[in-house]
């Protein structure tokens, strides 16, 4: 049995066509079909990558033996994804940079009010330490709209996809089909698997260079990927899916924090644009109920999160304390 032979046995054994498989080796459909012909001869390194997607040595799949007549057949399962699908994962995904660019930009504020305060000594430094932040914002901003144009792409043919996962002893195959035509196929070891991220009903499988999504409502019982998420090499997270009011809740809350900050910021300003120095600042206290907006909506959105039966405490928590706050501070301009 020659090499070609042997490529295109494997090849249907796994059910993948030539381009499929070209596309897993970096090379075309004509130069797969000439292999398989005995024209021409695949090099090293594609012989190596061929053992390995086949899983078999490098021996068996160059000699002139006859290759097992029984085949061990590998399970399979079919399924697909819906735009929410994608969307929660895609949520779930960006949401934790949004909270951490909401304090990036309050930070950025405090260096903001630093440089107008007549007490910095070390503007270069301010001027620096801000101008990375701004830098830093920017790749976050960047990061997160190509994350959204890869998920975009998903969503665009969502309705038209179709993911097959193809399972063996020690690794599975990633298909997906657009209208029925070939996509995507990508062999993956599970050792090459570093963790798998739960969203309700949602698998996101994740690895170095690649990731999919795994639907769990279409998997039928019993079916080995379950077993794959018990490997101890395989981290396994369990995340729950936040709405747009719960993240909102969240920003909130550190903003609310930070108000006591955001109001001595707005004093700060008023003190400038008006020329204001030395105790004479008493009287321009009264900035601070500028902050006052942001424990007062904690408060409001805690209460919503209380009714929708999710956790709220810290929200009202946090905004009472520092509503309270605020309004002492801000009332010293009634006693100068």
């Amino acid at each position: 049995m020659t090499i070609g032979e042997k490529i295109q046995h494997y090849r249907k054994k796994l059910n993948i066509s030539q381009e499929e498989l070209g596309n897993q080796l970096s090379v075309s459909r004509q130069s797969v079909s000439l292999w398989e012909k005995d024209v021409t001869m695949p090099t090293v390194d594609n012989i190596k990558r061929l053992a390995e997607i086949f899983s078999v040595t490098v021996d068996q799949l160059m000699s002139t033996e006859e290759v097992e007549k029984e085949e061990t057949e590998s399970k399979e399962i079919l399924y697909t994804l819906t735009e929410k699908n994608i969307r929660k994962v895609q949520f779930a995904f960006t949401a934790q940079y949004v909270v951490l660019l909401v304090c990036m930009a309050v930070f950025a504020l405090f260096l903001v009010a630093a440089l107008f305060s007549e007490e910095t000594q070390q503007t270069e430094s301010v001027y620096f330490v801000l101008g990375m932040l701004v830098v830093l914002y920017f790749v976050f901003i960047s990061y997160i709209l190509n994350v959204k144009r890869s998920f975009a792409h998903l969503m665009q043919y969502c309705n038209r996809k179709v993911y097959k996962l193809e399972f063996f002893d020690d690794h599975l195959h990633v298909k997906s089909y657009i209208d029925r035509q070939p996509d995507v196929f990508k062999l993956i070891k599970y050792n090459d698997i570093r963790q798998v991220l739960c969203i309700d009903n949602l698998y996101w499988v994740q690895l170095p260079d690649f990731n999919f999504i795994v639907n769990k409502e279409q998997l039928p019982f019993g079916c080995q990927f379950f077993s794959l998420l018990n490997r101890p090499s395989i981290k396994v997270i369990n995340k729950k899916t936040s709405s747009g009011l719960q993240l909102a809740g969240v920003i909130l809350f550190v903003a609310t924090l930070l108000s006591l900050f955001i109001g001595m910021f707005s004093m700060s300003f008023v003190l400038v644009a008006n020329n204001v120095s030395g105790v004479d600042f008493v009287n321009y206290t009264w900035a601070m109920y500028l902050a006052l907006p942001i424990p007062i909506a904690s408060i409001v959105v805690g209460c919503v999160l209380k009714k929708q039966g999710r956790p709220y405490k810290k929200n009202v928590i946090a905004g009472i304390i520092f509503t309270v706050l605020l309004c002492l501070y801000g009332s010293f301009w009634f006693l100068a």
